[in-house]
């Protein structure tokens, strides 16, 4: 588990380079697949996020932090739940036709995300 969260993180700072390099393309790849798959995969992925966070925070640097991440994908995982499909789908649509500037905006908040998580273990 040492060497998941740091891969994990490398790869949310390269897409959140994707992000900020071609916002037209990060929406693109978010946008493909059909809305079923990526609601339930979305909810998946925060819940597997968030578990892996919590468990292995105290070996982090900022174990407060760590937890607290993923405290908040847990919690997210549970709000898109409750959100429904329906409305998931309405979200997606209303955040992919927002403009490039908010994209690469949200792009560089990942990156931060992904490189914490790659500097964040105790070597």
């Amino acid at each position: 588990m040492d060497l998941l969260l740091p891969i994990f993180g490398f790869s949310v700072a390269l897409v959140g380079l994707i992000g900020i390099l071609n916002p037209r393309r990060l929406r693109d790849l978010v946008s493909a697949g059909d809305m079923h798959s990526r609601f339930h995969s979305g909810i998946m992925m925060r819940i597997i996020v968030g578990g892996i966070l919590i468990a292995s925070a105290p070996g982090y640097r900022f174990p407060l932090v760590i937890n607290y991440m993923g405290l908040v994908a847990l919690l997210w995982a549970i709000a898109l739940y409750l959100l429904g499909e329906k409305r998931f789908e309405r979200f997606a649509d209303w955040w992919s036709n927002r403009p490039l500037a908010s994209l690469r905006a949200a792009s560089v908040v990942a990156v931060a995300f992904g490189l914490l998580l790659v500097y964040a273990p105790v070597a």
